[in-house]
């Protein structure tokens, strides 16, 4: 829902849960100078990643048709990122957070299917996958009066799959190693009726990347051992989180 769509009544309850979830240490002072406040952003279980990936070659010289961004694979997704407010959490004003650090999993799914072997999965992903935060660049969030949120994530993706590698309908997949690459989101929402609790963030729009696949057979924690194979791949997300606000 839209800020502008918010009746006064539901922006008054916002204000109040705000101000019942802050500690009384926020806004405090030490020696004159203001206390940082800690956030945590938690993921809660029904977030999720949409991901789309063009068509890809085979052994033999097939090629598995992708998926369109129209019907991308969904990819469970859990865990969170830590960060705080510098010089504490200020009401009616807008906050700034900077995220610090933390690690977001991604969960096993098919990403692509053989339409001439009855679906079978050709290429999926590894549980062992994850993104953490780009140290090399700053990833922060703003949250706004009315509660509005927009974030930018500075993210590097552990990519690790598993890749059917011989002709056959009947080949089993074989673990890859993994490859990483950075990319960026940016999100957007709202804090409505539901609080911190629960907030739901989109993105703005997918992802274009180069996603590095490692095709080198070994274990998914282990770095490829060869150059990573570059696919172009479009990323996005639809994620409900928890935030904590304490001093």
């Amino acid at each position: 829902m839209s800020h502008r769509g918010l009746p006064r009544a539901a922006v008054a309850l916002l204000g109040a849960v705000i101000i019942l979830v802050l500690p009384a240490t926020a806004g405090a002072k030490r020696h004159g100078r203001a206390l940082p406040t800690r956030v945590a952003v938690e993921l809660l279980p029904e977030s999720t990643a949409s991901v789309s990936i063009p068509a890809i070659p085979l052994p033999g010289g097939a090629f598995v048709m992708g998926t369109e961004d129209t019907n991308p694979r969904t990819v469970p997704l859990s865990g969170g990122f830590s960060g705080a407010i510098a010089g504490g959490f200020l009401l009616s004003k807008t906050n700034k957070v900077a995220l610090r650090s933390g690690r977001v999993d991604l969960g096993a799914a098919d990403l692509l299917a053989d339409a001439d072997c009855g679906g079978a999965s050709v290429l999926r992903l590894d549980p062992a996958s994850a993104v953490t935060l780009d140290r090399s660049a700053p990833s922060t969030a703003r949250i706004t009066p009315k509660g509005i949120i927009t974030a930018t994530v500075h993210l590097v993706l552990r990519l690790a799959v598993g890749s059917r590698v011989l002709p056959r309908c009947d080949a089993g997949l074989v673990s890859m190693g993994y490859a990483t690459t950075p990319f960026t989101l940016k999100l957007h929402g709202d804090v409505t009726t539901a609080g911190l609790n629960k907030v739901l963030l989109t993105t703005d729009a997918p992802a274009k990347l180069t996603a590095a696949v490692c095709l080198d057979p070994g274990s998914p924690t282990s770095r490829c051992n060869m150059p990573p194979v570059g696919y172009p791949v479009s990323v996005g997300a639809a994620v409900a989180v928890k935030l904590s606000i304490t001093g």
